[in-house]
This record gives C-alpha cells, structure tokens and sequence, in this order.
C-alpha cells in the first residue's frame, strides 16, 4: 500500500473526504496544512452550509492523513481523542515502569563488576570484595531474576 501523505492528489482526496461528511458543503477549501502532526498530516478545511433559513454560514473540518488513512472530523472532540491515543511517551515516561529501571540496575551492576573479575583473572590478582557488596549483589540478582520468572504471558 502506497503511503497516503505522499500522493501527488492528496489535496483532492482531503477535499473529497470533507465533501463526503458533508453533502451540502460549498465553496470547500483548505485553509491551513500542519506538515508534522504526531505520524501524518493535519488539514484544516473550510466550507459553507446554507441552513434551513437559507442563510450561508462557514464551517470547518479537521482531516487527519496517516501513512494508511484518511480521516475527516468535524468535532475536535474527536482529533483529541485521536491525539490521547496516538501521543508519543517521553524520554521520562520509560522510567516509570518498574521492569525497565530494574533492568538497568542489573545491567550497570553487571556492567561494572564482570570485567573486574575478568581482568582479576587474567592478572591472576585476587579481588577483595566486601560481604556486603557480594550480598547487595546477590540481593539484587535473586530479585531480578525471581521477578522476572514469576511473570505469566
């Protein structure tokens, strides 16, 4: 499937979609084009209805354009709702999960202590570490890991 934000009849296929949604609409056009709006494009579109009384009034309509879809709103009530679920995370916001800080506890830890023993080894010196370290470790370790097998998928 071709991506939708870059078709050369883009335009038209906004303007279609709010004809579309609005059968009475006249005078349709876009009015303003947001280039990088979360994944796609945001379309502010324009128009007239000639209400009941015959009077004209203006409207308009936001369209959405994804790298697959093409979606008309006509309340922004409901492009909040498509920002809410579509909104990227922050940098902090990955720490707020506990299996991702836990991870990189055990991996600094891991990290930091396995080329010490390994250079121990090879320069055949003796490391001396504290018993509280080694317990801290160990510690550390069984919780990791005991967390991590008492998970169900």
């Amino acid at each position: 499937m071709a991506d939708l934000r870059k078709a050369s009849d883009l335009d038209d296929r906004v303007i279609n979609a709010v004809a579309r949604r609005t059968p009475g609409a006249t005078d349709v056009k876009i009015l303003q084009v947001q280039e990088k709006f979360l994944d796609g494009i945001l379309y502010q579109v324009g128009f007239i209805v000639t209400n009941s009384n015959g009077q004209s009034e203006p409207y308009f309509n936001r369209v959405y354009v994804t790298k697959n879809s093409l979606e008309a709103y006509g309340h922004d009530e409901f492009l909040f709702q498509i920002v809410g679920a579509r909104h990227s995370k922050s940098f902090y916001d990955i720490f707020a999960n506990g299996d991702v800080v836990s991870g990189i506890i055990a991996l600094t830890v891991t990290v930091l202590i396995v080329p010490s023993f390994i250079a121990s080894y090879f320069l055949q010196s003796a490391i001396a570490v504290p018993d509280w370290i080694t317990s801290g470790w160990l510690l550390i370790l069984g919780f990791y890991f005991g967390k991590a097998s008492g998970k169900t998928q």
